[in-house]
């Protein structure tokens, strides 16, 4: 697997991975746990990625010990999980994906930006403003 070949680099670091061992069975439920909750609406990409690692600091924060193992790294959109690419793939894991549209491409950096904080907060009205204006 992928993503356990990009780990084994650091596997005998476990300060990089909160203290604990890569468990892909724990990431697994632990977004099958977020898919399922009642309160999280609109779970995508980068929702998900940013709810695992506070997840991983708080558990860290609360017990010492993070519960995925994931090594988390800098990146534009914030901390996401190293190999969050491969996550998505893991076997187990609902998974379904979003044409954004054919004019992406032309979006600038700021409205990309905007776009995101607007999917994650579920305000889909204002993205297809931010996008019909992009066009432009």
């Amino acid at each position: 697997m992928a993503i356990e070949a990009m780990y084994a680099k650091i596997q005998g670091n476990r300060m990089l991975q909160g203290n604990a061992a890569l468990s892909l069975d724990k990431v697994v439920d632990v977004i099958r746990y977020f898919a399922a909750a009642d309160k999280v609406a609109s779970l995508y990409k980068v929702k998900l990625m940013k709810m695992i690692w506070y997840s991983d600091q708080l558990s860290y924060k609360r017990r010492g010990s993070a519960i995925t193992g994931l090594a988390y790294q800098a990146m534009p959109v914030g901390t996401v999980p190293a190999g969050h690419g491969f996550i998505i793939n893991l076997k187990g894991i609902p998974c379904e994906e979003v044409d954004m549209g054919k004019h992406m491409h032309a979006i600038s950096a700021c409205r990309m930006v905007m776009i995101i904080l607007h999917l994650m907060m579920g305000i889909r009205k204002s993205w297809i403003l931010l996008l019909k204006s992009s066009e432009i």
